[in-house]
């Protein structure tokens, strides 16, 4: 155990520094020229009198400066770090859009500067290695998913001063509570992560149809009313803290869904299927043909099947604060599986076809590292054949979809690459049980490069303040 651990601090701070390494030498011109800016274009933002236009140039790579720390999300995060909600600045209707836990961290923490960038980074891994300690037994496979999940390109997110890293450490903190039978660790978890982000709603969601499906089994319904408030409590009571906290600095008791407006909202299906970047649209065709239809469909059999285990009906109900770590596992997955889906039915009901950073609130996410930890372990006992149809179905899905899709051009640019590294790698995962040790992990060195050189050139995208992260 101690072996693995120390092998996993290794792995992230391995890729942190190599990481750095590819970062600072395409700062050099002579390097970015002769490697990648042969096949990719970089983002520079003109401020006109006529407004701001993000264009698409040839040049090395950003320096970190004071000036470009702070971009999109990090910007409005850094203001409440700094103000709160006090109504001091341009951005005082936007902030209350964004939940405050993440801002008040960054501020008793007093860390400043490109700091925030490795402390966010460390909190993830951390978070990881604490999820996968919980989860999954000690192995070598073990070792091999940690790696894959660190150097999946959506994972670059996980490096900016976004919530996202303290919104995964909240929640697996929720969970060490349920599986060591601590109730109050659960609680704080689970009331720290709805402070987190406001996608802690959809949560409160998926646990509700989550126990529904189980009082469909049991049919007892004072024991459902008691499992969803001691479950849902510490999420609803987060909720309102904020919603109080805003009221205390706006003077309205809806701030949050009234700073919604600054945000356009699109309406209707027959629009044109839009993103704000053809890298974030890559990745996020991926989220919804690979993640979330998946996710739809599993929920879907997984609700139907309740009908047909009546021989079950009456048995003595499991508490998730009570029941075995294998049948808490198979709760946490199975509504995990279900925020994904949840989340899926919310962006096709109100995007009005605007996909905007869907693959960060698909993947970005708890439940996706959960779903993605447990799912590759529970499909092993399936034959390979049957497993290379269902991804060969979703690749033919989003390939129709692709091929139907004005938005994003050229499918085989640069900005696509995101796209194919996370079919390389999900692939990868499917065949791995049957290859050898080594060939596993040459291919995933083989992958490890091009993962890398995206996710710095994301980062780059970020200092330049291109639309791909919000």
């Amino acid at each position: 155990m101690k072996n693995e651990l120390l092998t996993k601090i290794s792995i992230v701070i391995g890729l942190l520094i190599l990481s750095s390494v590819v970062f600072s030498l395409l700062q050099n011109k002579s390097v970015y020229e002769i490697s990648l800016g042969r096949i990719s274009s970089n983002y520079a933002r003109l401020n006109a009198k006529e407004g701001s236009q993000i264009i698409e140039t040839k040049k090395p790579f950003e320096k970190i400066t004071s000036s470009n720390i702070y971009r999109w999300d990090a910007k409005l995060y850094k203001s409440i770090s700094d103000s709160a909600y006090t109504n001091t600045d341009f951005y005082f209707k936007e902030r209350l859009a964004f939940y405050p836990l993440f801002s008040v961290l960054w501020k008793v923490s007093n860390i400043d500067s490109p700091l925030i960038f490795i402390f966010n980074y460390l909190l993830f891994a951390f978070s990881l290695i604490w999820l996968l300690n919980l989860f999954k037994k000690s192995d070598t496979d073990n070792l091999f998913i940690f790696f894959i999940a660190l150097i999946l390109p959506s994972s670059m997110v996980y490096y900016l001063p976004y919530a996202e890293s303290l919104f995964l450490f909240t929640f697996v903190a929720a969970i060490a509570g349920l599986l060591q039978k601590k109730y109050w660790l659960f609680f704080i978890g689970a009331l720290a992560f709805s402070m987190t982000r406001p996608a802690a709603q959809i949560f409160i969601f998926a646990i509700i149809f989550s126990d529904i499906r189980y009082f469909l089994l049991h049919k007892n319904l004072l024991y459902f009313i008691k499992e969803v408030l001691l479950k849902a409590l510490p999420f609803v009571l987060g909720i309102f803290l904020v919603t109080w906290i805003q009221y205390i600095y706006s003077g309205s008791w809806t701030a949050y869904f009234d700073s919604l407006t600054f945000w356009p909202v699109e309406s209707g299906f027959s629009n044109k299927i839009v993103d704000w970047s053809v890298e974030g649209f890559g990745m996020t065709v991926f989220a919804i043909f690979f993640v979330a239809i998946p996710s739809l469909i599993y929920s879907i059999v997984w609700g139907i099947k309740v009908f047909g285990r009546k021989q079950n009906a009456g048995a003595q109900p499991l508490s998730l604060f009570s029941g075995d770590k294998e049948w808490i596992r198979e709760y946490i997955f199975n509504t995990s599986v279900l925020f994904i889906a949840g989340n899926l039915i919310y962006t096709f009901l109100t995007s009005g076809n605007v996909l905007n950073g869907f693959y960060r609130y698909t993947m970005c996410v708890p439940s996706f590292y959960i779903v993605f930890f447990l799912c590759f372990e529970k499909i092993k006992i399936f034959p390979l054949k049957y497993k290379i149809i269902t991804l060969g179905l979703c690749a033919a899905g989003m390939m129709v979809f692709l091929s139907n899709v004005i938005y994003g051009g050229d499918r085989f640019r640069f900005p696509y690459t995101g796209l194919y590294i996370l079919v390389a790698l999900f692939f990868l995962l499917i065949i791995e049980p049957y290859i050898s040790y080594k060939k596993k992990w040459f291919i995933t060195a083989v992958i490890l490069i091009p993962a890398i050189i995206w996710h710095v050139y994301l980062f780059n995208v970020y200092l330049s303040d291109g639309w791909i992260f919000t």
